[in-house]
Formats: structure tokens, C-alpha cells, sequence
């Protein structure tokens, strides 16, 4: 019997014990386990009050604070500050506790938040806060945190905490810091009209809606590598610093009409819906390189999401991979954690903007919108604006808990609606495109720029461009560009990574080359264009022009492009192309003859087809279709006069050739055929007189009759070719 039992007890220890194990060491990813709080290392002075209403942690907290250390509350040490030694850092191991099992650390590292305001503002304890400012690592705050309406001298700082139902700072006001780094606020954090006289820190955490609207940040916001499942707004926000929102992942960035000290930096972030920038100032750049836009997901709730697999470093990449390296099933409760079970409210799970789904028109009552879109409107920005390697395409999503599928990256399956960039106004601008069969729009009315970088190797599908304003324009190419990345050893974590173009000889195409050329022409004139507008083309030609460049390639094809629809008054030439397609169409159940009619519908029926006004318009445009055509082969759209040159003496040589053919029927003649050469040639080719060579001699005739009629159609000619060049060197003359 008593074999029987050690042997259960071995089989229990041996198979079942290690399950155990293997499965906590995978919730926890390698965090080590965290105990409960300890009593005060050091005697703290507490009012009756407080000695009885603070919890075990909190009493530790404080004597942690008092003496100018962080209370790491996972660890439950109180640490320098900041230490980044390996020896005395204990926040390396715990940094991923906030998003693995965030309900374990329930009862070990519980605060509350009448225990912050107390501290925060009673003059008893205030006073005694040294100068490195309150400094919590790893707090659980199971309700909502109100620290609304407080005003400290102190750093607050946060960071690796759980909040269960959000953060409240409506008009907080602190001369220092407000931290949040490595956080997971579920709920709303408010952080309207604060007043924060240092910088606010939000990196590789996790929140939900983010309202920072009328802010004060006497420095920098910086949240890279943090993930925001809902909208982050900070509308007419004033912020002295910098915008450092670096491969962070983001739902919907709001910031109408706000004001950036510095730069903008949003380098590899990836925006699951949308950004609005609408009338913001920023005095220092605004750099977008390779912006992507997170992953459809129909079906699934949310209907959008970020993929989490691509080796970019954010918290989300992180968490999920040391995750999934242990359990599946892990992962996918970290994936929920962090995304999928967010935003929350109260809570409880809020309605996303992805939940509805992303076809369906935003209503009039709808005050977020769900639009895919990138809003660049009405900017002015100070230093440089540039947009790198982005298309707008938005990859197809993965069945829940599935991994994200390899998925073809020129699938047009769903893209961003529009990026504009109306009535920007910005100091300079690097534009590159990455190559993609992606629909979105790119947008740019009254856009302007002094100096503008541009790469056209790959090109948007569809851009609107009218009314643009380029002060000076240079071509990049890429591949000396990324020479030149590759030789310099440019970390991608750099923050002018790709954007710091500097115009020289290997990483420039000459702007007078024909391939370069051509690639303007195709960009302004084909069919991506569909403004129709000439003008952002003539404004670019003016502007390589003025730098000596040989314009002449590029002003043939802007003449080209504006005498387009010169000869197209009459309802038949403006439907035509209309007709054309009706003619093409292969509608099942439409013969050749309905759509014949269907095309002559189109064309404005037959009344008006046949109307007397209409018949005169097309003769207009049929005199008009000669003179242009007339016009293009005698001097190029005006451009290339040399033609006009090779008309002149290719008219002249063959009416010499025709001269030579003619013959008198006797030898009496006192001006014989055969010496009306070269010379008679000539000045029958020049309509004035006082220009001819021998003016006597140009009065006679050939004696042939058919050569006397060819006689009186080269003078016309003459007189057309010689009018034509006067014209030519008047307006030159001019220029």
C-alpha cells in the first residue's frame, strides 16, 4: 500500500509538478515572482489618519519616496533612480509585468488614488518630498485615479503601472515631470487643459483613449514604441518641445490646431484608422518615414488591428514574441490584453472606432470618424515636412487568434481614402513613394514649399495636385541615397533616418536628363493625375528653368498637356472619350446596336447633335484640330524653333530640284528656264523685297504651268515660315 501511494506522490511531482511549473514560468515570461509589501525599511512620521487608513504598500511607498528613491513595487525595493547599471537596475525584469497576467500583482502592489493626492498636496508631506519627486515603479490602482484639479512642484512619475479604470489629470498643473513610461492605463487618461512644466512620458506602454486636449508641456510628449487602441488627442495643445511618437502603435491621432516647439517625429509608426494634423504649427520637421496603417480585420472585433510579428521595436512586437515563444495560448491572452479586449470603459469593453465596420459612411452625429485617412491640411511647418516610403495600403488581417498571414503587399484590397497636404505650407519637403498598386488619393491644393526633394522612381496611382507653390526642386535618386545611408552606418533609430537628404552628386539625378524628365512628364500629364491641372507642372518647369536647367523636353509636354482639350467646344469632341467606352462596353445583354444608342444618348441626343450651334462648333474644332496639328510640326508647341529652320531651306531646296525640270521650246528666251536656280529659289521664298537677292530676277515666272501654280504655293508658304520666325524672335526678344 504504501508503495502504491509513493508512487502516486512520485508520478504527481515527476509529470504533473513540472506542468505546473513550466506553465507559471510561461505566464510569466521569465518575470521573477513578486511578494507583498514589506514593512518600512526606515521609521515614517504618519498622522493618526493615515497610519490607519494607508495599506502595507503604501506605508512602504512613502518611506521609499522620503528618502529620493524609486519604489519598485515588483520588486519591492527602493531603488536609484533610473539606475541603468545592471547590478542595481531592477526594472529590467519586470518591464513586460504590465501586459502578462496584469491581474496578479491585484494584492502585492495595490495603491490608491487618495494615497497620490494626500502626498501630492497636503502641505504634512508635500514638504517632505525631496527633489527627485514622487517615483513609483510597477503600482496596481484598481479604480479610477482622480488626480483632477492638483497642483504639485514635484515629478510624478508612474511608470509600469496598471490602471484598471483610468487616469484622471484635467487641469493638473506641475512644474516637472509627469511619467508614464512602460504603463497600462485601461480607460480614459485625461489630461485636459494640464499644465506640465517639464515633459509628459508615455513610451512602451499601453493606452486607451489619451485626451491631452488645450495642454501645456513646457518640453516634450514622447510616446514611442507604445501602443494607443484608441483615439490620442491633442487638439490646440501647446507643446514646447518635440512630438516623439516613434514606431508607436496608433489607432486615431487628433491634434487640430495645436502648437510644436520642435519636431514631429512619427518614424515607423503604424495608424490602424487615421491621423488629422489639421492647422497645426510645428517650428521644427515633421517626419513620416515609412509610415504603415495596420491591418484589416472583417469579422473580428476590433475590425482593425496592428501586426505584431515584423521585428520592429515596440512594446507590443516585444511582449507578443517572448510570448508566443513560450505558449500559444499566452500569446494570444497578451494579444488580447493589449489590443484585442481594448479600449475599456468602467471596466468593461468600450466600443472601438474599428468595431464598426470601416465601409459603412460616418453618420453627421458621429464625432470619430472612421475613415481611413492622413490629414496634413492647413500646416505650417517651420522646418521640413517629409513623407517616405509610404503608400497608403492597408494589408488584409488574420483570422482571430491566428498568425498574421504573409499577405501580398500590392493587393489593393483596402487602402487609406486620402493623404493631403491642402494648404500646407512647409520650409521643405522630401517626398519618396513606395511602389504599390494602392488607390489612395494623395491631395495637395495650395500647397507650398521652398525647397522641395522629390523621388519619382515609384509614384502614386492617383494624386489631385492644383494651385502648388515649389520654390525650388531637386531630384533624388535612391539608390545613392541608400549608398549613402550604408556608408555613414545611419541607425534606423536615428531621428532624420532617410529624411536628412543633402543634395550631391550620388544620391541626385540630374534634373536635366531625359530620364528624369521624363518621369515629371509622366507624373504631371498621365493618367495619376486627376486634377487635369498644367499648373504645378508649369510652376516646376519655371522653377528648373530658373536653375539653368535645359527645360525644353519638359516644355514640349506642357504644351502638349494644356492644348489637350483646346479643340473640344462641341458636345461630340467633350463626350468622346464617354462614347469611345460606351462603344467597349460588354455588359451582358448589350449588343452593339443599344450601345450605339445608349453612346449617341450620352452624346447629348439627337437633337441637340444636330442642331445648327452644334455643327458650327464642330467646324470650329475641326479648323482648330488643323491648327494645332499645323502648329506642333512647324515650331514644337513654340520650343524648338530649329524646325522652322528645316521647313525654310527644305521648301527652298525642293522647289530648286523642281526648277530643274522645267524647259523652253526655244533658245530666244532672254531669261531662259533653266537659270531660274538656287538664288530665284530663295527669293521667291522671302515675302519682302528689299531682302531678295537678285529682285529683278525674282519677278519672272517659270515657264511650265504646273510649276507657275507650285510657283504661287511656295510664296505662301514662304510668307507663313518667315511670319512664324519674326514671331519667334520677338518673343524671344522679349525673354
Amino acid at each position: 500500500m504504501r508503495r502504491v501511494i509513493f508512487s502516486i506522490v512520485a508520478f504527481v511531482f515527476v509529470v504533473i509538478g513540472p506542468q505546473r511549473l513550466c506553465a507559471a514560468d510561461a505566464g510569466r515570461l521569465d518575470i521573477p515572482e513578486t511578494t507583498h509589501c514589506l514593512d518600512p525599511d526606515i521609521p515614517i512620521a504618519l498622522r493618526t489618519g493615515e497610519q490607519a487608513s494607508w495599506s502595507p504598500c503604501e506605508k512602504w511607498v512613502w518611506s521609499c519616496i522620503v528618502q529620493g528613491k524609486e519604489a519598485n513595487l515588483f520588486a519591492k525595493r527602493c531603488t536609484n533612480p533610473r539606475r541603468d547599471d545592471d547590478e542595481t537596475n531592477y526594472r529590467k525584469d519586470y518591464l513586460l509585468a504590465p501586459f502578462v497576467n496584469p491581474d496578479d500583482y491585484a494584492g502585492k502592489n495595490a495603491l490608491s488614488d487618495s494615497f497620490l493626492r494626500t502626498i501630492l498636496t497636503d502641505p504634512i508631506y508635500s514638504g517632505q518630498i525631496p527633489p527627485s519627486g514622487v517615483r513609483i515603479f510597477g503600482a496596481y490602482f484598481a479604480r479610477s485615479v482622480n488626480l483632477e484639479n492638483v497642483t504639485t512642484t514635484k515629478n510624478l512619475v508612474l511608470d509600469g503601472s496598471i490602471f484598471k479604470r483610468g487616469l484622471r489629470m484635467t487641469n493638473f498643473e506641475t512644474t516637472k515631470n509627469v511619467t508614464l513610461d512602460n504603463a497600462n492605463v485601461r480607460g480614459k487618461l485625461l489630461l485636459n487643459r494640464a499644465a506640465i512644466g517639464g515633459s509628459l512620458f508615455m513610451g512602451d506602454g499601453v493606452y486607451d483613449f489619451v485626451d491631452a486636449r488645450d495642454a501645456r508641456i513646457g518640453a516634450s510628449l514622447e510616446g514611442s514604441k507604445s501602443v494607443f487602441t484608441d483615439m490620442f488627442r491633442f487638439d490646440r495643445a501647446h507643446i514646447s518641445g518635440k512630438v516623439y511618437l516613434v514606431k508607436s502603435r496608433l489607432t486615431s491621432l487628433n491634434a487640430w490646431d495645436a502648437t510644436i516647439g520642435g519636431s514631429m517625429e512619427l518614424r515607423r509608426a503604424d495608424i490602424r484608422l487615421r491621423m488629422d494634423l489639421t492647422g497645426t504649427t510645428v517650428q521644427g520637421d515633421v517626419r513620416l518615414q515609412e509610415l504603415s496603417f495596420g491591418r484589416q480585420a472583417p469579422g473580428q472585433s476590433p475590425g482593425c488591428e496592428w501586426d505584431p510579428e515584423p521585428e520592429v521595436n515596440h512594446i507590443l512586437h516585444e511582449v507578443y514574441k517572448r510570448s508566443k515563444e513560450k505558449d500559444s495560448v499566452l500569446s494570444g491572452r497578451v494579444l488580447d490584453e493589449m489590443m484585442r479586449d481594448r479600449p475599456t470603459k468602467a471596466g468593461k469593453k468600450d466600443e472601438t472606432l474599428c468595431d464598426v465596420p470601416l465601409t459603412e459612411a460616418p453618420t453627421v452625429n458621429d464625432t470619430r470618424t472612421r475613415r481611413h485617412e492622413l490629414l496634413l491640411r492647413d500646416m505650417t511647418i517651420n522646418g521640413t515636412l517629409c513623407v517616405m516610403d509610404t503608400s497608403g495600403m492597408i494589408a488584409p488581417g488574420s483570422a482571430a487568434g491566428a498568425s498574421p498571414a504573409k499577405n501580398n503587399i500590392n493587393d489593393p484590397a483596402s487602402s487609406l481614402e486620402t493623404i493631403s497636404f491642402d494648404g500646407t505650407k512647409a520650409n521643405a519637403t522630401v517626398l519618396r513613394w513606395r511602389s504599390s498598386e494602392s488607390p489612395t488619393l494623395w491631395h495637395a491644393v495650395n500647397f507650398k514649399t521652398g525647397h522641395m526633394l522629390i523621388n519619382l522612381e515609384a509614384e502614386p496611382k492617383r494624386h489631385f495636385i492644383d494651385n502648388m507653390d515649389v520654390g525650388f526642386i531637386s531630384v533624388v535618386k535612391r539608390a545613392g541615397r541608400d549608398n549613402q545611408v550604408k556608408s555613414i552606418e545611419v541607425d534606423e533609430d536615428d531621428d532624420k533616418y532617410l529624411c536628412d537628404v543633402t543634395p550631391r552628386g550620388d544620391n541626385m539625378d540630374p534634373a536635366d536628363g531625359r530620364e528624369a524628365q521624363d518621369r515629371f512628364i509622366s507624373f504631371f500629364t498621365g493618367q495619376a493625375n486627376t486634377s487635369q491641372s498644367a499648373q504645378p507642372f508649369e510652376n516646376v518647369v519655371n522653377r528648373l528653368e530658373a536653375t539653368g536647367v535645359n527645360t525644353t523636353h519638359l516644355k514640349i509636354a506642357l504644351s502638349k498637356y494644356r492644348l489637350r482639350n483646346q479643340c473640344y467646344s462641341s458636345v461630340f469632341w467633350k463626350s468622346y472619350p464617354k462614347f469611345l467606352a460606351s462603344l467597349k462596353d460588354n455588359e451582358k445583354g448589350s449588343g452593339l446596336m443599344q450601345r450605339i444608342r445608349n453612346a449617341r444618348a450620352d452624346l447629348g441626343g439627337g437633337n441637340q447633335m444636330l442642331s445648327l450651334d452644334e455643327t458650327r462648333k464642330l467646324g470650329l474644332d475641326g479648323v482648330c484640330a488643323v491648327g494645332i496639328w499645323a502648329y506642333k510640326w512647324s515650331v514644337n508647341y513654340g520650343h524648338e524653333p530649329l524646325n522652322l529652320f528645316y521647313y525654310f531651306f527644305g521648301f527652298i531646296g525642293l522647289f530648286w530640284m523642281l526648277l530643274k525640270l522645267d524647259k523652253v521650246p526655244n533658245s530666244d528666251s532672254v531669261f531662259p528656264a533653266q537659270h531660274l536656280g538656287f538664288i530665284y529659289a530663295l527669293d521667291t521664298f522671302i515675302p519682302l523685297v528689299k531682302f531678295r537677292i537678285n529682285q529683278e530676277k525674282a519677278a519672272y515666272l517659270p515657264y511650265r504651268p504646273w510649276l507657275r501654280m507650285y510657283h504661287n504655293v511656295h510664296r505662301i508658304v514662304g510668307a507663313a515660315v518667315c511670319l512664324a520666325i519674326f514671331v519667334f524672335v520677338i518673343n524671344a526678344a522679349r525673354n
